[in-house]
């Protein structure tokens, strides 16, 4: 399901903003967090579970224009994704 966010203080970006701040909140949760398409690519491959992707229009247009079938190696249809367990 993809929706679309508009704004900072959007409650989903001020939670996952909380996890990028804290290490506490990260090892108290069991999540770590992603960013750029490299690493979100290779936590994907290593099969981590995706609970939450963010992604500006333009990176998702260049992903799938750039992925020449690397993306379609993820068996799951996850992708590339930015907060895991």
């Amino acid at each position: 399901m993809v929706t679309h966010i508009s704004s900072r203080r959007n409650e989903l970006i001020k939670e996952t903003a909380g996890l990028v701040r804290s290490v506490e909140s990260r090892r108290a949760q069991g999540l770590f967090v992603v960013e750029g398409a490299r690493l979100c690519y290779d936590a994907c491959r290593s099969h981590a579970t995706v609970e939450r992707l963010f992604f500006t229009q333009k990176a998702a247009l260049s992903a799938c224009a750039g992925a020449s079938g690397s993306l379609s190696e993820d068996p799951d249809g996850t992708g590339p994704g930015s907060l895991f367990h």
